[in-house]
Formats: C-alpha cells, structure tokens, sequence
C-alpha cells in the first residue's frame, strides 16, 4: 500500500510459493485418499435403487467401509513416504497398524453417529450394542483384508 514491495517470504522466512504448493499438494493427496470412501458410499446410496427390500446389505456395507479407510490411510503413506513427509524406514508393522486403527477409528465415529442422529421417521438407527459390536469387528475385519494384500503386494515389490 505504501509503494514498497514486501518479500514473498511469512516472517518464519518460508516462501510463500513454496507454502501455496505444500498446501496444494496436500490437498491433492487427502481428494486422492478420498476415492476409496466415495466409491464405497456411491455403493451405497446406489443399493436404495438396485438391491432388493428386505436383503440386508449392512454387513457388506461395514466390512466395504473398513477395507475403503484402511486403502485411504495407505494411500496416504504412500505418497506422504514418497514426499518425505513420513520417514521411509518406518517399519511395515507401524504402517499396518495405522491402516487398521484409521478404519478402527472411523467405525466408532460412524457408530456415535448413528447412536446421536435419528433417522428420516424419527427412530434411532442404533440397534442394539451387539449390533454396534457386529459393525465394528467388520469394519477392522475389512481395514485387515486391505492390510493382508498391502503386505502380499509390499513383498511382492520388495522382492
């Protein structure tokens, strides 16, 4: 406003293009991570039209959710590992338990979200507490069917 030009640089002495481009690329990786998700939740709103009433489609639904997170958070490690935001020689162990407590952690949100929002006729959609049970225990059987072929295909490539 003055007339003097300002450096590009934030006081910390970052670059301010260089902080427009970690935000972008950060961006770009979380809607990459996204893919799995939708295509699991575009599943789901399809069933309203393609499966049959009466045929319960929940169970899949669960164990579809867990294997889509745990492919997110691998997605993540992958390309956050390439762009040295995660260390490489963080140990496949490490990496397997973050993708099975990232779609652990997701069913349980998703679960207080169904104990807290009533349905479109008012009801509660939380059933019972085995019902509760059942959709988490699918939800990390399905974050450790992705954590399987992770470790058959990480081999593979190691090998």
């Amino acid at each position: 406003p003055d007339g003097r030009e300002y450096p590009r640089t934030i006081n910390s002495g970052v670059d301010c293009g260089d902080m427009k481009r970690a935000l972008l690329t950060i961006t770009e990786d979380l809607l990459r991570a996204l893919v799995p998700p939708v295509i699991v939740f575009l599943v789901e709103a399809a069933k309203l039209e393609l499966i049959p009433e009466g045929l319960d489609w929940e169970p899949l639904v669960h164990l579809m959710g867990g294997l889509s997170i745990a492919w997110s958070a691998a997605i993540l490690a992958a390309r956050w590992q390439k762009r040295r935001i995660i260390p490489k020689d963080v140990p496949d162990w490490f990496l397997a338990y973050s993708f099975l407590g990232s779609a652990a952690l997701i069913g349980v949100l998703w679960e207080l979200f169904e104990f807290l929002m009533p349905d479109r006729n008012g009801w509660w959609q939380q059933l019972s507490l085995a019902d509760t049970i059942g959709d988490l225990t699918l939800d990390l059987a399905g974050g450790l069917i992705l954590v399987i072929f992770w470790s058959i295909l990480r081999k593979q490539r190691l090998n």
